[in-house]
């Protein structure tokens, strides 16, 4: 996932936090990659210190905007009278476990994948379907949720090289498993947190032709039970052999319009008790 921040530059009273005093904020930024501090820490402060540094990748934001999916926020702030300071606050929901190598909690429960274009992509690619603006909704309509937006490759030409949606190219499984298919994402560094999300051992990569197929786009009744098409040979009993329960259909002249099982599904209600 791309390392996501929010910079707001703001005034300070000494001993009194930002959250009680949200007006002290005045302009207000997003970064989508890069955010980490030994990255855009960095530049900030190098920025600061040397007036003609620039930084590059900036969105302004009005001052109310909020998002799901943040890493980290920073404060770019002064006290009257005195320097200008960086507060960096990082935002770890999830929780990584370093001593373990591995995330904690029921972190599939606790996130919303989203796929999404950014507006240059959104504006210019007619297979586009979701943009930043419904990425930000959901976010403020599941604030208990860490929203988690990837970026997908887009073709409106070459059909093997478009990702309609997400589940064409990503498909959670209920025994902690996920369907990929790598090639369908923009950013190398959201494969590299979709890997230590699952884990590397839990990752079932799949083909150009098989995501074509659209053997990503299972549909999960419960943890264990899925509904797959009949023909995805190879998929099916890797499932099988990883304890999955399998109902087959015959489905694949659905896959022609560029969905399959999860795409012509709506649950309301799901109990996997």
């Amino acid at each position: 996932m791309s390392t996501r921040a929010q910079i707001r530059f703001a005034t300070r009273e000494e001993g009194v936090s930002f959250s009680e005093h949200p007006n002290a904020i005045h302009a207000q930024f997003y970064k989508h990659s890069d955010g980490y501090p030994e990255g855009l820490g960095v530049d900030i402060a190098e920025s600061i210190y040397n007036s003609g540094h620039p930084i590059y990748g900036w969105e302004i934001e009005g001052l109310g905007i909020k998002h799901g999916d943040l890493d980290y926020i920073y404060y770019i702030w002064q006290a009257r009278g005195k320097q200008t300071f960086i507060s960096i606050f990082k935002i770890g929901f999830p929780e990584y476990c370093n001593k373990c190598n591995q995330y904690v909690g029921n972190k599939e429960d606790q996130c919303i994948f989203v796929g999404y274009s950014e507006y240059e992509d959104f504006n210019r690619f007619q297979v586009s379907r979701t943009n930043k603006l419904a990425l930000d909704f959901i976010s403020k309509k599941f604030p208990e949720k860490k929203v988690i937006g990837f970026q997908l490759n887009k073709s409106d030409h070459i059909s093997l090289n478009n990702c309609l949606h997400l589940d064409c190219c990503f498909q959670p499984l209920g025994l902690g498993h996920v369907i990929l298919y790598p090639e369908g994402f923009k950013f190398k560094e959201d494969l590299e947190f979709i890997y230590k999300f699952f884990g590397h051992d839990n990752v079932i990569v799949i083909s150009q032709h098989e995501m074509r197929q659209m053997c990503a786009n299972l549909f999960s009744i419960s943890k264990k039970t899925l509904v797959s098409e009949q023909g995805f040979t190879r998929i099916n009993q890797l499932l099988v052999d990883l304890g999955y329960s399998l109902e087959v259909v015959p489905f694949s002249e659905i896959s022609k319009m560029g969905g399959l099982l999860r795409c012509t599904t709506l649950p309301l209600i799901r109990n996997y008790e």
